[in-house]
């Protein structure tokens, strides 16, 4: 294992001469040929990325990484961080040496230097601690302390496109969220204005979505006051339980309590009906995998069910029949193959319940 660990380790090193001949002693070409230099430049730093892992994972199984960290996960995340931190460092470097931009001459010979300096530090560290009869010719504390300097140094690199990183991530979050604050305040307004223009003796029946309990509380009141104006408004919801507009009805029924219970037992069975015939027409009209899908009809079912359980206990009607109507008409033929309905199974439950 050591022989292998030395083996890329000189590997390493070539690659690591073929850079210092590209950073200092070979200028970069002008037009297509700098995209060549530069790849040159980020494949080397590849292939001494992937020798110092090698050699990492070797000094790792002889424990020679057991001062790093107190945990193996933390020795873990410790090593792979230096060695990225090193390697990508080195690559920055390199391109800080070579831009042609507006860069002070001081920091551009800094970042040749530690182009190379970085991954030296890193091989020599290694070098040492793979070979443990080098350890003795210099103290623990070098050859330790270059690894961690030559992690540190990449790091210096590495940190201000982490910063710029972090720093967009959260431009972006907070743009998505204004983003969703501007729609939720615009389909507030918008939802209110239509609530405000509805004329509520002729179109109550438009106001009812708006009743549900998944609407926000100001939503909601702004609409159940204003249906309340009307002085049949519970007539108007048994009419409309007995026509086709039911599943409106269960809507508003599912999440409001209403004046006068009394007038709805029946007209709630014939909702079902009604709501189990709207299903199978549904089924029968779709043409298209598309048009049925899993969560079809899960509103509908799941506020029938809640509608149901309020009246059920006034003992006037059993509702059982209808709800077994309702259950069938799931199972009606479509003109392809449909998926089995996630409301079925509730429904299931529900009439087991009462068997």
């Amino acid at each position: 294992m050591v022989f292998i660990g030395n083996l890329f380790l000189l590997i390493a090193g070539l690659l690591l001469l073929g850079l210092v001949n590209l950073l200092f002693f070979q200028k970069m070409p002008s037009n297509d040929g700098a995209v060549g230099y530069l790849w040159a430049i980020i494949l080397l730093n590849i292939g001494l990325l992937v020798c110092t892992a090698i050699v990492a994972a070797i000094i790792g199984a002889k424990s020679g990484f057991a001062w790093v960290g107190h945990s193996s996960t933390a020795r873990f995340l410790g090593v792979l961080g230096g060695m990225l931190s090193a390697i990508i460092g080195t690559s920055i470097f390199g391109f800080i040496h070579k831009e042609t931009g507006p860069i002070p001459g001081i920091v551009k010979l800094f970042g040749g230097l530690a182009a190379v300096l970085t991954p030296v530090m890193l091989l020599v560290g290694m070098t040492i601690l793979l070979n443990e009869g080098l350890q003795t010719l210099m103290p623990t504390k070098v050859y330790r302390g270059a690894v961690v300097a030559a992690s540190a140094l990449g790091a210096l690199a590495v940190a201000p496109f982490v910063l710029l990183w972090i720093k967009q991530g959260i431009v972006r979050n907070a743009a998505a969220i204004y983003s969703i604050s501007e729609r939720e305040s615009s389909n507030h307004a918008s939802m209110v204005e239509n609530i405000d223009r509805c004329n509520v003796e002729k179109d109550m029946v438009f106001l009812l979505v708006y009743t549900d309990r998944n609407h926000s509380r100001a939503i909601r009141e702004r609409a159940l006051a204003k249906i309340k104006t009307r002085p049949d408004w519970q007539e108007e919801l048994v009419r409309r339980l007995n026509s086709g507009w039911s599943d409106e009805a269960f809507t508003f029924l599912a999440s409001n309590d209403v004046d006068d219970t009394t007038l709805f037992p029946e007209a709630v069975q014939q909702g079902i009906l009604n709501s189990a015939r709207s299903i199978r027409e549904n089924i029968q009209r779709s043409t298209h995998p598309s048009d049925l899908y899993a969560g079809k009809f899960s509103w509908e079912v799941e506020r029938i069910m809640r509608t149901v359980e309020k009246f059920e206990g006034m003992g006037v009607v059993d509702y059982r029949p209808a709800m077994k109507v309702l259950r069938e008409a799931l199972d009606e033929p479509a003109r392809f193959e449909k998926p089995k309905f996630q409301c079925v199974k509730p429904l299931e439950a529900w009439l087991k319940k009462r068997e």
